[in-house]
């Protein structure tokens, strides 16, 4: 801790939760705001995931908003970049904040914190509360994961399967065979990601289907034909070198 001095230390005393004070509750969730993430799965989201959060205030009736800091599993804590709340008022038995976050990185693993800001006017003697986490993880253990490039597409997409209905075979040779249904004379892309995003393949396609004969690492790809009409398909595989 930095005041004047270099590393020369601090301790912060926080009121309440010894006595009859309340925890604060947090919540993770996927960006629908609905359903909980369990540490460390996935938020479903590829920049994005959603946090349920409800304050209590130590001083009775109290002016207040949440900060959330959240970083990449392997970023310290540093106390900036904080994303706030609007001032609320939370009444004598707390508020519940809904918030998405979102501008994350692909794939990532990230952690969070979270702490109450009371309002310098309503006569709080101390403007913040202490850092909350999830209750089931160590401050070095991450929180949860943002999705695989496609994880949604996967979803949103599927209606659409039936117009171009993306699949695939191995053959006797050792080489993956994509099967698909374009129409006649509707001319489609296949395009292969890799878990990290990166387009590693991409091929112009026409007709029922395509050998693949590439050789990637081992690992899991994710394979999407689309057309310029806006139908696509995807799905997962696993390559085997």
């Amino acid at each position: 801790y930095d005041d004047g001095q270099t590393d020369e230390g601090a301790a912060f005393v926080y009121f309440g939760n010894e006595g009859l004070s309340r925890e604060i509750l947090i919540k993770q969730k996927r960006s629908d705001l609905s359903t909980p993430i369990i540490p460390p799965l996935s938020s479903y989201s590829n920049n994005s995931f959603g946090m349920e959060i409800k304050l209590f205030s130590i001083y009775g009736r109290m002016i207040a908003k949440y900060q959330i800091e959240i970083k990449p599993y392997n970023t310290p804590f540093t106390g900036t970049d904080l994303i706030e709340g609007a001032w609320t008022d939370l009444g004598t038995t707390g508020h519940t904040f809904n918030q998405t976050i979102s501008g994350l990185t692909v794939s990532t693993l990230y952690k969070w914190r979270v702490r109450i800001k009371y309002h310098p006017k309503y006569g709080a003697s101390q403007l913040y509360s202490r850092w909350y986490y999830i209750q089931s993880n160590a401050l070095n253990e991450a929180d949860f994961r943002t999705g695989f490039p496609l994880a949604v597409e996967e979803e949103t997409t599927r209606s659409l399967m039936n117009f171009v209905r993306l699949s695939y075979i191995w053959t006797h040779s050792g080489k993956i065979k994509f099967i698909f249904n374009l129409p006649e004379n509707v001319e489609g892309k296949l395009v292969i990601y890799n878990l990290l995003g990166a387009v590693v393949y991409e091929q112009t396609v026409q007709g029922r289907e395509l050998l693949f004969d590439q050789r990637y690492p081992s690992g899991t790809y994710f394979a999407r034909i689309y057309t310029l009409e806006g139908q696509s398909s995807t799905i997962k595989f696993n390559m085997i070198k």
